[in-house]
């Protein structure tokens, strides 16, 4: 009975909004760098990110839509939490991992995998 409650707990405390930890991919970030834009639209925010130092094969800048859903993590190092789309902030250092097709234009435009608010 015990087991019981701990497990709705658990699931309530997850429905709640309540930072838990997260993981974030293996692979390198698609851009890493700060936020000079961002807006909500209908379905979501967007950010244009300027990368901090452009590497060679990276993308320097880059239009990115978050979408509802999409995994906001905040953190450094080993530990992630989750966040609010709402802290993606002009300013705030972020790194982020598209997903899906990428709009050649200059800067490209992407949808956000995974993003990192960098603290």
């Amino acid at each position: 009975m015990n087991r019981m409650w701990i497990l709705l707990a658990a699931a309530l405390a997850a429905g709640c909004g309540m930072p838990s930890a997260a993981t974030l991919p293996d692979e390198a970030p698609s851009i890493e760098g700060t936020i000079q834009q961002s807006s909500a639209i209908l379905a979501g925010r967007r950010i244009l990110v300027e990368a901090t130092t452009p590497v060679a094969g990276r993308e320097p800048a880059a239009y990115i839509t978050v979408l509802p859903g999409a995994d906001v993590l905040a953190g450094s190092g080993e530990t992630v939490v989750r966040a609010s789309a709402d802290e993606l902030v002009a300013g705030a250092r972020v790194r982020v991992w598209f997903t899906g097709p990428v709009a050649e234009s200059l800067p490209v435009q992407a949808t956000a995998g995974p993003v990192l608010i960098l603290r």
